[in-house]
């Protein structure tokens, strides 16, 4: 109702976006965030979330041209090296993922970005390297991007003690549903009572109404 009522609200539109995203329906967030960026062009946070978006639902060419966006309109954004490098890590351009995620100028994106692109690239010791580093400098605040990183790395036993330590830490990102890190626990037995234990369970989102219809138009 409220985007129907104002259709050019910032506020009302990036909200409305970021729910579906939370119960992990890619095509509702992707095409709310594509309105979002019809009505604010020029705000690189929106090209930014669409980056991540896009990827999530892999969609990397599209992610590539919005990082090439985001990279025109602000080259500082924090995280479009390490968009551009999971694209092009996706893509199975390792070396174009490794030279991207040098340059990103976020520690933190930075050394998880370097733990996906050595893993990929069967270097093991430089992937172990990367995570200690970021583990005892981003563990502490980060538990559940740890988990993400040993199940990529498919050390799934040490993702869930890290999932379970995370979620009597902090609460469970929304993003989790729809983080393609977390692809290696899909079959495991403990990942759909792990969800439900959160309260992300698809049961448990699937259950949650929450319809938005966007606006025929762009009020001028």
């Amino acid at each position: 109702l409220a985007l129907t009522v104002e259709p050019n609200s910032r506020l009302v539109i990036s909200q409305a976006a970021g729910f579906p995203s939370i119960l992990g329906r890619l095509d509702e967030t992707i095409a709310l965030r594509e309105y979002e960026l019809s009505v604010d062009p020029l705000r690189p946070i929106i090209h930014g979330n669409l980056a991540w978006h896009y990827l999530a639902a892999g969609q990397p060419d599209e992610a590539i041209a919005m990082v090439y966006t985001l990279q025109a309109l602000s080259p500082d954004y924090g995280g479009v090296n390490s968009a551009l490098c999971w694209a092009l890590l996706f893509k199975g351009d390792y070396n174009g993922a490794l030279q991207a995620i040098q340059k990103e100028s976020n520690e933190a994106f930075r050394l998880y970005g370097l733990v996906t692109v050595h893993h990929a690239m069967g270097q093991a010791a430089e992937a172990d390297s990367a995570l200690n580093e970021y583990v005892e400098k981003y563990g502490q605040e980060t538990p559940y991007s740890v988990a993400s990183l040993f199940a990529y790395r498919v050390k799934i036993d040490r993702s869930f003690a890290w999932l379970n330590k995370a979620s009597s830490l902090t609460s469970p990102p929304s993003w989790i549903v729809q983080e393609m890190w977390f692809s290696n626990l899909y079959d495991d037995p403990r990942w759909f009572p792990f969800l439900e234990s959160i309260g992300r369970s698809p049961e448990q989102l699937g259950a949650i109404d929450f319809k938005v219809t966007l606006p025929s138009r762009i009020a001028r």
